[in-house]
């Protein structure tokens, strides 16, 4: 360990970034941690998962909400540091093309679409997007839920109107994000968000869950998006988007500013500062007479 520079790790729900941080510790090289965390989920709270935060000369955390909880508990150098999303996939000269892609796989029909988007499991609420559909059709208000994404929970999906494509590929995804008209997320636990930053660069505007402190960061209710709680309100907000598209397009737009922020090559920049400041700081600081022989 002493022969590196700088220690570079993440995921500390496994053993092996934990005992590397704690030899880097040991041997004085700078570590770096990027821990996932779910501050709603007792195994993150793990004494090794903490252990390793405070033996880490900076850990580099989201969503900001976790950032406080880790300062004010494990250790001071701790900072917020986002994921992101790529622009240039959503550029207008995919959109054709991606579109097409995702209308092979459903034809247009009409119907006003309510994307959502990432993995059939539970935890995710999915089945709260499927209720508030079921609303809006007592309502007289038409509309097709469009699900993608692994099948972790193995549950049927009913609905009329509901079609589940499964995982697909990158181009189908971009033009399902451009041909919804809302993309509903109801996850209760994130660490981030890159859904809804890829919505607003698709130029589609999102409800979220309010109890997600992650969705918390990204979102602000009624500006660049809607967060709600319970199911009435995913189909009010949703009515609302259906029947008033200049605000979709005026959140979608706002939400874009935001999401410009997150783009892939800013954290990616702060990261390289970060290393290299810290790289050059251990040759920098006085070396003792043991390390020195």
């Amino acid at each position: 360990m002493c022969k590196y520079d700088i220690l570079l790790t993440h995921n500390c729900v496994f053993q092996p970034p934990v005992e590397a941080l704690q030899l880097a510790n040991e041997h004085r090289v700078p570590g770096v941690f990027m821990p996932h965390i779910h501050l709603d989920d007792d195994f993150y709270h793990f004494p090794d998962v903490m252990q390793a935060i405070g033996q880490a000369s900076i850990s580099l955390v989201s969503p900001r909400a976790a950032v406080d909880f880790l300062q004010r508990t494990v250790s001071p150098r701790v900072r917020y540091f986002g994921a992101g999303a790529d622009p240039y996939e959503f550029d207008d000269r995919r959109a054709m093309q991606d579109l097409a892609a995702f209308r092979e796989r459903l034809a247009d029909d009409g119907t006003p679409l309510i994307l959502v988007l990432g993995r059939k499991a539970r935890a995710k609420n999915y089945a709260m997007t499927l209720e508030a559909q079921r609303l809006l059709a007592a309502r007289g208000i038409a509309t097709r839920v469009v699900m993608i994404g692994s099948d972790d929970d193995r549950a049927p999906v009913d609905g009329l109107d509901v079609v589940y494509l499964g995982l697909q590929p990158r181009e189908v995804v971009r033009g399902a994000l451009r041909a919804a008209r809302v993309l509903v997320n109801m996850s209760a636990s994130e660490s981030f968000g890159i859904v809804l930053l890829e919505a607003w660069l698709a130029g589609t505007p999102v409800i979220a869950n309010h109890h997600c402190i992650a969705f918390g960061d990204l979102v602000e209710d009624g500006v660049n998006g809607f967060l709600v709680d319970n199911v009435n309100d995913v189909a009010e907000r949703v009515a609302a988007l259906l029947t008033t598209p200049v605000l979709g397009m005026a959140m979608a737009e706002c939400g874009r500013e935001v999401a410009i922020g997150y783009t892939w090559s800013k954290p990616a920049d702060e990261l390289d500062a970060l290393c290299t400041q810290l790289a050059g700081s251990r040759y920098s600081e006085p070396q003792s007479s043991s390390a020195r022989s």
